[in-house]
């Protein structure tokens, strides 16, 4: 089957949060299952530098008219993602060409992203040197109004058209007048198509359009049919489910990409049959992020973008217990400035027992995976998350509120026995997620039953190898039923 990606960010060409993994990982799954995949994505400044291989020109301007108006002249570039799958790269005049870092990527003007799906649309259907796709699969807001160009189309065979949310909470919702910036008929402005509390959603348009959805887990999916998960799209979620198409599938990992027996960044490599080198990752994280070298004391990690979802603002107001109860605390990300300053001021309270590194560092990020005893994904709601995932690849245990993809893949210890492989909470509170903690260190404080929950975790299977399987028969119907 031939099947266009189209996203917004794509790892390792340029990355914000988890979108990147899964759009750089799953084509290359699909790949070797035997797929001919193609990537879509805005053609960012750092791309120059983050390619493997120097983008190449294809197009010097797509020709649209509607594409012109709201980009100027687009110009295509392709490179590669891996050494097989060909990355498309749209880059309108007048966007995304300024983006030199990750911090710079989104841009906050709809037209970045009506231009950057007219683009997918216009290629789909027009086809790349005599490629066309039987499926396109769009990812986010982001690309929500390429499946409406697609289905609005009657000039000639339309692909099929999946679209995946990552995370129903970005609705990129706009004032009602973007729909005629993006050349959409006022009649599409109803409440069972482009109308939106008064405004428009490029989700819901995604949603409406696209002839299958998903989002990236079972339990998220069950989750978003209810108000407080799914706020004003739970009845656009039911409405699909009952149409039959919607569902959840979980997302992997790049078992390779992170092995802590050949991860360069590490200063010990270590496996499941030996762990030795663990503890050498944990010395060196300790003496590079000030914290007091013991290795008696559980050190516990935090890697995510800083901010209410994912429970800062509980890990900030709950650090003094933490450190209490005798464990120390390493927290990497950006974000939220507020609850970052929150975090720091902790951090100077508890000099060498916690420390707060700012900024996106995938050198760091490997270290604490490593060299952490406890990983803490403290969040309000989990659509996926990967952070779990990564630590018990490394054989650090989470510590996670059962929410989303995290209940989907973490297993309390405590209430499972036999097959736990973390600790988890319900509650959203401080006094919930120390609870949690004071657990997990009670567990530490026995050294054959904490090796018993780390192992769990290393030998765990998170690779793409099961949700390929899903996808294509997503494919396949999304083929069958295109609209």
């Amino acid at each position: 089957m031939k099947i266009l990606f189209v996203a917004a960010e794509v790892a390792p060409l340029a990355k914000v949060g988890g979108l990147a993994d899964v759009a750089g990982a799953l084509p290359l799954a699909l790949a070797d299952r035997g797929h001919d995949v193609r990537i879509l994505m805005p053609y960012y400044g750092l791309i120059d530098v983050t390619a493997s291989s120097k983008p190449s020109p294809i197009i010097k301007n797509l020709k649209d008219t509607l594409l012109e108006s709201v980009g100027g002249e687009t110009y295509v570039a392709q490179t590669l993602l891996g050494d097989r799958v060909p990355v498309y790269l749209v880059r309108p005049e007048r966007w995304f060409g300024s983006a030199t870092r990750s911090e710079d990527l989104y841009a906050p003007e709809p037209e970045a992203y009506i231009a950057f799906a007219r683009a997918a649309a216009v290629l789909s259907r027009e086809g790349i040197h005599g490629w066309q796709p039987d499926v396109v699969h769009c990812h986010d807001w982001h690309t929500g109004l390429t499946p409406v160009y697609l289905r609005l189309d009657e000039s000639g065979r339309k692909p099929g058209c999946v679209f995946t949310i990552h995370n129903l909470a970005y609705s990129g919702f706009f004032p009602k007048n973007v729909m005629q910036d993006a050349g959409l008929p006022d009649e599409l402005y109803t409440m069972d198509g482009l109308e939106y509390y008064g405004g428009f959603s490029f989700l819901k348009a995604g949603m409406v359009y696209a002839d299958m959805v998903n989002t990236v887990s079972p339990a998220y999916a069950r989750e978003v049919e209810t108000e407080e998960y799914g706020g004003g799209m739970a009845g656009l979620v039911r409405h699909l489910r009952e149409q039959g198409r919607f569902i959840g599938i979980l997302n992997g990992i790049d078992q390779a990409a992170h092995d802590p027996s050949t991860d360069p960044d590490l200063p010990a490599h270590y496996s499941a049959d030996d762990l030795a080198g663990k503890a050498v990752c944990k010395a060196v994280l300790q003496a590079d992020c000030g914290l007091k070298p013991d290795p008696r004391v559980p050190v516990i990690g935090m890697v995510s973008r800083i901010c209410d979802q994912k429970g800062h603002d509980l890990v900030a107001e709950s650090a003094g217990a933490i450190v209490a109860a005798g464990a120390q605390l390493v927290v990497l990300g950006v974000g939220d400035p507020a609850m970052t300053e929150a975090l720091q001021r902790s951090a100077a309270d508890h000099a060498g027992e916690m420390a707060v590194k700012v900024g996106y560092d995938a050198y760091l990020a490997s270290r604490i995976y490593a060299g952490a005893d406890m990983f803490l994904m403290p969040s309000r709601f989990e659509p996926c998350g990967l952070g779990q995932l990564i630590a018990m690849r490394y054989g650090t245990v989470p510590v996670v509120r059962l929410t989303g993809g995290l209940a989907d893949t973490v297993r309390d210890a405590d209430s499972h026995p036999r097959s736990g492989n973390g600790f988890g909470f319900l509650d959203v509170s401080g006094e919930a997620l120390i609870d949690a903690v004071h657990r997990a260190i009670r567990a530490y404080r026995v050294p054959r039953r904490w090796e018993r929950i780390v192992l769990r975790g290393m030998q765990g299977q998170y690779g793409w190898a099961g949700a390929v399987l899903h996808y294509e028969r997503l494919y396949r119907r999304a083929d069958r039923v295109r609209r």
